[in-house]
């Protein structure tokens, strides 16, 4: 996080792989809090650097695990604050059984499941 900080002061950016290395870095060293911060943060959001819940029907919201270079860390990160989303209530509540994950591999679908 220092390095984003230092990044910010010189007012340079960090892309979407400089995000995803700090949440995988985060996440695995067991601060999921610092993890979980930077991935709902403005800069994570706009690089969209994991997915976040489909909204379009509150009947039933949808995490869809199938994006491009997406590790296996950030895929549980995602999971992560979506299930404390749903916890909390930003979320439409509609019971459990009506959020999905999708974590395999679709058919058409490249590279492996996360």
């Amino acid at each position: 996080l220092a390095l984003q900080d230092s990044m910010l002061k010189e007012h340079l950016q960090p892309d979407a792989e400089c995000l995803r290395v700090s949440l995988t870095v985060l996440w695995l060293g067991g601060h999921t809090a610092e993890a979980l911060g930077l991935l709902r943060g403005l800069d994570a959001a706009e690089a969209q650097v994991a997915p976040q819940p489909t909204k379009q029907d509150p009947e039933h919201p949808i995490l869809d695990l199938h994006y491009q270079d997406l590790s296996v860390e950030v895929a549980q990160l995602a999971t992560c604050a979506a299930l404390q989303d749903l916890a909390s209530g930003s979320l439409p509540d509609n019971g459990a059984e009506n959020f999905t994950i999708i974590v395999g591999r679709g058919l058409h679908s490249e590279g492996e499941p996360v």
